[in-house]
């Protein structure tokens, strides 16, 4: 019985250590310093904002797509996500900046990379 009390309070102290980030008598400590978290919040944040992705597309549609009047009507209810380093792999080339662009009404699915700046139409017709 005291085997599982020692194992379970080792546990705990090592799950307590991890999840504050601070190792006990040192003084650095691990990636959860404000310069780190500045640092990831500048790298890992979006080039564009929400409306200028959803209008990027609304140019793609408005001038490579033929299919534009089933697409444009809906525009006001586009929803707009950015992901970084996505991790899906749902069979269709993945940048590591990108914006997922939907219209909830028609099911159209577009993705503009913000490396590139290739907008691919992943579901719908044009």
């Amino acid at each position: 019985m005291m085997k599982y009390i020692v194992v379970i309070g080792v546990a705990v102290a090592l799950v307590a250590i991890g999840s504050s980030g601070k190792i006990p008598w040192v003084d650095r400590s691990i990636a959860v310093s404000q310069e780190t978290r500045q640092f990831s919040a500048a790298a890992t944040a979006p080039e564009y904002t929400r409306l200028e992705a959803i209008s990027l597309v609304e140019e793609y549609l408005r001038t490579d797509c033929q299919l534009r009047d089933k697409y444009l009507p809906n525009l006001s209810r586009f929803e707009a996500t950015f992901i970084y380093h996505p991790f899906t792999s749902d069979h269709y080339e993945r940048e590591d900046r990108e914006w997922t662009v939907v219209d909830p009404i028609s099911g159209g699915i577009w993705r503009l990379s913000e490396t590139t700046g290739v907008i691919r139409m992943i579901r719908g017709s044009c």
